[in-house]
């Protein structure tokens, strides 16, 4: 089972051994990120906008720390940073949840929630085919601003403190972007330079020190 071998490996504690889990499994229809206060529902689908912003308190009965903990074991442990990216991906797959014993076989999500206003609901919410990108509800009205552009492996935007926000996804086309990003930090003079990388699966690290530092260290 993927699940399992995905697991096994993980105990190597190398992030560049592991195992993709197949692409095409059935997932909830929420996306969630991990808070100081746990995971929350940032997006929904249409039908379902009542959910966003929940924290998520038990899966299937069992407290949501303890289901984060078993599913935690898919992440190999470089550093603390891992699980708390990758683990709220995993957390909504129909094999994961029935792998870690979240959820009856075959069955839906029994998730219990406390809701933002701090009512405490029970629902049980079914698995389907992975959402397409329009059709997300999200919890600010748009998407945050680290998930824009996601056909984008290098985007940057202003923001009004200053900062020149800068999403490193991914390595296609680097020299010729990060050309384009050094015009625009010549020009616009932000007061600092903020790169995100959470959702960077890794490449040529190689052909980032040898383009961007240079470009990066090369100026104040």
């Amino acid at each position: 089972m993927p699940v399992a071998l995905r697991q096994l490996l993980a105990l190597v504690g190398d992030g560049h051994t592991s195992l993709q889990l197949p692409a095409d499994v059935d997932r909830l229809p929420i996306g969630l990120f991990r808070f100081e206060d746990g995971l929350r529902i940032i997006r929904t689908t249409a039908g379902q906008e009542d959910l966003l912003g929940a924290r998520i308190l038990a899966i299937g009965r069992v407290a949501a720390d303890e289901a984060e903990r078993r599913v935690d074991a898919l992440v190999p442990p470089e550093n603390r940073w891992a699980p708390l990216v990758a683990t709220p991906h995993f957390i909504v797959r129909r094999d994961v949840l029935d792998y870690f014993d979240l959820i009856e076989p075959e069955g839906e999500a029994l998730l219990d929630l406390e809701l933002p206003d701090g009512t405490l609901r029970s629902v049980s919410v079914a698995f389907g085919p992975r959402p397409q990108t329009g059709a997300w509800r999200h919890a600010g009205g748009a998407p945050p601003l680290w998930q824009q552009a996601p056909d984008e492996s290098l985007f940057w935007r202003p923001l009004d403190d200053g900062t020149l926000y800068v999403n490193f996804r991914g390595y296609d086309g680097l020299g010729k972007k990060i050309v384009e990003l050094m015009a625009e930090i010549d020009r616009a003079q932000p007061v600092r330079v903020v790169f995100d990388m959470r959702d960077n699966g890794g490449g040529d690290f190689k052909l980032f020190r040898r383009i961007v530092l240079p470009e990066i260290t090369g100026r104040d």
